[in-house]
């Protein structure tokens, strides 16, 4: 059924959640946030990015320094940041069945090769990065495009609501796992192709 996996990179890949955690004070002082100062990170794992924009009055913009602010703290840490539990097993046994796997992800392209050379990983045949927290979709199209690839073929994984409407607004099945940021219960509810709630139950998808 499917020949290409594409998965994303925070959340879903890699365990960043510790180091998105402890930067947490430091983004509320930096970018004029105290009042969000009362919220913990689980809070916002309780809500898309939609929600977190509208209901906490952070605009589009704001987020966008935030995520460039975050990725260059993530490049610092690249060393000490791993694979989500189960997920490299997960990869190698894909890769043993002969599926083609990517990247498209909304962090740098920089700090990707970063991560997976220090884990000297060579399971990807592409990367591919898209500044647009929101035109995931485009990015996913255009990728597909170039890569000639059949969205029947194509499955992506991704662990926010924002991965799983991108995938249904082109029309390609989407694998909402469990294990990243956003909470189970926003994944349901935006209906993805998929739930995943172990990396290993992946395998049952393809």
């Amino acid at each position: 059924m499917y020949r290409t996996i594409i998965f994303d990179f925070d959340g879903t890949l890699i365990d960043s959640e510790k180091l998105v955690q402890s930067l947490f004070p430091t983004i509320i002082d930096e970018f004029n946030l105290t009042h969000l100062s009362k919220y913990a990170l689980s809070d916002f794992k309780k809500k898309s990015l939609k929600q977190i924009i509208t209901e906490f009055k952070i605009s589009p913009l704001l987020i966008f320094k935030i995520n460039k602010k975050v990725q260059e703290e993530v490049f610092k840490k690249i060393p000490e940041l791993d694979w989500q539990e189960g997920v490299l097993q997960m990869l190698e046994m894909i890769n043993s069945r002969g599926y083609d796997q990517g990247i498209l992800t909304s962090n740098s392209r920089k700090n990707v090769d970063h991560f997976l050379s220090s884990k000297q990983c060579e399971l990807f045949s592409f990367i591919a990065s898209s500044k647009h927290l929101f035109g995931k979709d485009k990015a996913l199209n255009q990728l597909i495009k170039r890569k000639k690839l059949m969205k029947r073929e194509v499955l992506y994984v991704g662990d926010e609501v924002r991965d799983v409407e991108a995938c249904l607004k082109i029309g390609i099945d989407v694998a909402a796992v469990s294990w990243g940021f956003d909470d189970e219960k926003l994944l349901v509810d935006v209906k993805p192709t998929y739930l995943v709630k172990h990396p290993k139950n992946l395998l049952e998808c393809l």
